[in-house]
This record gives structure tokens, C-alpha cells and sequence, in this order.
């Protein structure tokens, strides 16, 4: 059997009176991609923060390419292969589309063929055509690509991505969409924290549902959207008779 690329083990984190996350465990194996759901509130984000050091964890364990990274740092996550994305895009104003691509490739090579790396990053993303733009030149859809070409810039093996498509039109969705398969088909691993489940269900290769910080159903996407549990607890009748 494929040795893992990420094991989660019994992860949790109390804020006071609150469980936020209740011993949660699972694996993603190199080349997945693995869609992480749930209502809000549910723990998904919290979940994303532990794995790379935003927050500390009260118990668990994660193990990373072979490694014990439980009490990794911010700082450290991008040496180890590791970038995430947040739900609100965030860049340099002042600097182009292709600078701010440029600053990232310092964070794990220190801008070894900067040039080339940031270049390769921006058209995989589509943004080719937006180079010389700043970034409140663009829409919506192009910051979100933005914020996958500053990831790829770092040549990451892992991709934790926090609800990449809120706030996009139907069109933006499916281009971007098309970038991630893409990006699975090069061989990059990811996790997707997504509420537009109908366009997740269609790439992820299994989805994981929580519900109260607690893992409550874990499998194909067909299973999930099947499990009277995860229709209950978040996507109702009304999903489960139109799959």
C-alpha cells in the first residue's frame, strides 16, 4: 500500500466550553484530492489551522511525507511543501500580477530561477494576459488565481485550499475548476474546503464530512451524498433527490 502524504490522528482543539475539533482522523494519499465539508461552524477551518500551526493543537498527532510536524510553524509550512489558501484573497496592491507571484518563490527556493518559476506559475493559473496588471485591476476570479499562482510558486507538494470558489460567478467556478484539475493532474495533492458541493463532488476522489467538530461520514462523493447522516446534519433531502 502508498505510504500516506498526510496522516491526521485523534486532532482537537477546545476554545473554552467548545470542542472545535473532537479527535479527528484521516489520511490523504499523494495525488487525492480530498474535499473537506460541512455547515458552518463545523470545524473546517479550525482543522486547516491546526495542520499548519495557525493554531495549537490540545491533542493529536500529524504526520507529513514520513515526518512528525505536529507542532509545526506558520513559517516553517512552505519549506516543508505545505501552502495554504484562505477564504478572503489577499495581495500586494502596489505590486503587478507577475510580482506578486515572484515574492513567493522566495519562500522555499529563495528565487533559485525566480524568473521561470513565476512565469510557469502564472499560466498555469490562465493569468498569462494579466502580468504588467495590478491586482485591483482584476475581478473577483483572477485574485482567487492569484492566490493559486503565488501557491504554486513555492513548488508545493501539498495544497490546502479554504472555500476557493465563495464569492465566484457560475463561469469563474468552472474555469477554476479546470485549474485544480489541472493541478491534480501534475501531480499536486489537495484539500478543498468547499459549500459549492454540487462542483466538488465532481473532482474530490472522496470527501470528508464534519458536523460539531466530530468526523461524521468519510468516502466517495456518491456515498456522501447518500448518507442519511451527512443529509440530515447539512445537505438535505432536497440534494439527496436531485444526485
Amino acid at each position: 500500500m502508498t505510504m500516506a502524504l498526510l496522516e491526521v490522528k485523534d486532532l482537537s482543539k477546545r476554545f473554552g466550553g467548545l470542542v472545535a475539533v473532537d479527535k479527528v482522523s484521516f489520511e490523504v494519499k499523494s495525488g487525492e484530492i480530498i474535499g473537506l465539508i460541512g455547515p458552518n461552524g463545523a470545524g473546517k477551518t479550525t482543522v486547516f489551522n491546526l495542520l499548519t500551526g495557525f493554531l495549537s493543537k490540545d491533542q493529536g498527532q500529524v504526520i507529513f511525507q514520513g515526518n512528525d510536524i505536529t507542532k509545526i510553524k506558520p513559517y516553517q509550512t512552505v519549506s516543508m511543501g505545505i501552502f495554504r489558501t484562505f477564504q478572503l484573497t489577499a495581495s500586494f496592491p502596489g505590486m503587478t500580477v507577475f510580482e506578486n507571484v515572484k515574492v513567493a518563490t522566495f519562500g522555499k527556493t529563495g528565487g533559485l530561477d525566480s524568473d521561470r518559476k513565476t512565469k510557469e506559475s502564472i499560466e498555469l493559473v490562465g493569468l498569462q494576459e494579466c502580468e504588467t496588471l495590478f491586482p485591483g485591476q482584476l475581478p473577483h476570479g483572477y485574485l482567487k488565481r492569484l492566490d493559486l499562482a503565488r501557491a504554486l510558486a513555492t513548488s508545493p507538494e501539498l495544497l490546502l485550499l479554504d472555500e476557493p470558489f465563495s464569492g465566484l460567478s457560475v463561469s469563474e467556478i468552472k474555469g477554476l475548476t479546470n485549474v485544480i484539475k489541472n493541478l491534480q493532474a501534475r501531480g499536486i495533492t489537495l484539500v478543498v474546503i468547499e459549500h459549492v458541493l454540487r462542483e466538488l463532488m465532481g473532482f474530490a476522489n472522496r470527501v470528508i464530512v464534519l458536523n460539531f467538530g466530530k468526523k461524521l461520514a468519510e468516502g466517495h462523493p456518491e456515498a456522501i451524498v447518500r448518507d442519511e447522516k451527512v443529509i440530515e446534519a447539512y445537505l438535505g433531502k432536497r440534494w439527496d433527490n436531485a444526485a
